[in-house]
């Protein structure tokens, strides 16, 4: 089975991003074994302990996209409770887009983190059951 192993977040905003990540999604900071300098590179563990987001910081001679361009479209996540979501939402001022799914009951909030990457968090993930095969 293939699953997402995690997001990689490079950013000028590293305490911003980690906080945001942190407040809206419970996430845990944990040290990066591959650099362990919490100035320059972080893991972000969801609630079970799985690492899902690794922010890092730019390197002084890594070029910056000034351009906006990225293949990154957005980064999903799985949310079990709507209402206590939207409220966090709104206390905290973030804005948020709640997107009706064609399936009955799969509702997302679209949100941009500090960067500017889009976030989407579904609820009723669970009423999405496989996709079908595509006929070839």
């Amino acid at each position: 089975m293939i699953t997402l192993g995690h997001v990689n977040i490079r950013t000028d905003r590293l305490e911003e991003t980690c906080a945001f990540y942190e407040r809206l999604l419970g996430f845990r900071r944990g040290v990066a074994a591959t650099n362990p300098d919490p100035t320059k590179n972080l893991w972000l563990y969801d609630t079970a302990g799985n690492p899902s987001v690794h922010i890092n910081a730019f390197r002084p001679e890594e070029a910056r996209d000034t351009g906006g361009g990225s293949s990154l479209d957005h980064i999903a996540f799985n949310c079990p409770d709507r209402a206590a979501m939207a409220a966090l939402l709104d206390r905290e001022g973030i804005a948020y887009t709640a997107v009706e799914t064609r399936v009955p009951g799969l509702v997302q909030f679209n949100i941009r983190d500090p960067n500017g990457v889009r976030v989407e968090l579904t609820f009723g993930h669970e009423l999405v059951t496989g996709a079908a095969p595509i006929a070839g």
